[in-house]
Formats: structure tokens, sequence, C-alpha cells
């Protein structure tokens, strides 16, 4: 969509929407900010460069323990009283550091994730929460909403679509 005024002719238009991070990292801010600075000139945001660190560490770590089973280095990513559930499916939430090992060990995934789209947030009363989407390297789609203490997941909701 051309805005009047903004966009010269000949330069595409821009293409992400809002402050959302698509394909690992799209930066583009098609709106204009208060100060009147066009958007889709800025840099993401610090929010956004936190949350691309530390959706990709995760990723990562899930995806290498796939790879070569080790389940303990992943959990490590957890805080000792980190939540892990699967809404709308007949698993029960895995409570604590251990038992999420123990969920990972007894029943491991065999395919890798690929985050699509990373929608930052803070929630005041419990930190950054990131909401991703992913697709699985055997196919499907899902969310997973991630609940940060520091660099470890105090929260972990996958969904799948």
């Amino acid at each position: 969509m051309r805005r009047p005024g903004w966009d010269p002719p000949g330069l595409p238009a821009p293409t992400c929407p809002g402050s959302v991070v698509r394909d690992g990292g799209c930066g583009i801010h098609p709106e204009v900010d208060p100060r009147g600075i066009r958007g889709d000139l800025l840099s993401p945001s610090l929010g956004e460069v936190e949350a691309q660190r530390r959706v990709a560490a995760h990723t990562a770590a899930f995806n290498g323990a796939v790879q070569d089973g080790d389940w303990g280095r992943f959990a490590e990513r957890f805080t000792e009283d980190a939540r892990m559930s699967f809404p709308g499916l007949p698993v029960p939430d895995a409570v604590g550091r251990a038992a999420i090992l123990e969920a990972y060990r007894s029943a491991p995934p065999d395919d890798t994730i690929e985050q699509t789209e990373i929608d930052p947030a803070h929630a005041p009363d419990v930190g950054p929460v990131d909401l991703v989407a992913v697709r699985w390297s055997r196919g499907g789609t899902g969310t997973m909403r991630i609940t940060w203490r520091g660099d470890l997941v105090a929260a972990l909701e996958v969904r799948f679509v």
C-alpha cells in the first residue's frame, strides 16, 4: 500500500505489518512513529532484537536436542519451577525442570522446528513473553508462547494448528 507523501514513486511499498518480526527478522515498520520518522527506515526495537535472540537460542537448543538426544542440556534452559503445557492435547502439564526433562526423555520429539514469526510482548507482572509461530520439519505448524525469567524459560505453552 502506497502512502501519499511518504513513498516516492519507484520504491516498493513496505510489506511487514506493525512491529511483528517475520521469518527470522523483518525489522521493517511500515507505520510512522510519533516523532514523524518514516517507520520503514527504523531499525528493529531493542525488544524485537532481544526476542529474536531469546527465541533463536531456544529453537537452536531444541533442534540440537532432537538431533543428539541430550535433553538434559535442553532442560537446563528452563527455570526450576517452569511449566510446560500442550493445550488441546491429552498430555499432562510438566511442572518443574525435572518433570520437563522426564517428559522429553520419555517421549522425545523427532522433528525439528523453524520459527516463522515472533511477536514480542511484556507482561508487567511476569516479564517478557514471546508468541512464536513455528513450522515442524515433518510438516505442520503451531505456536509457542514462551514466558521468560532472565534467559530461562519460566513457561512454555505449545499449540498445534
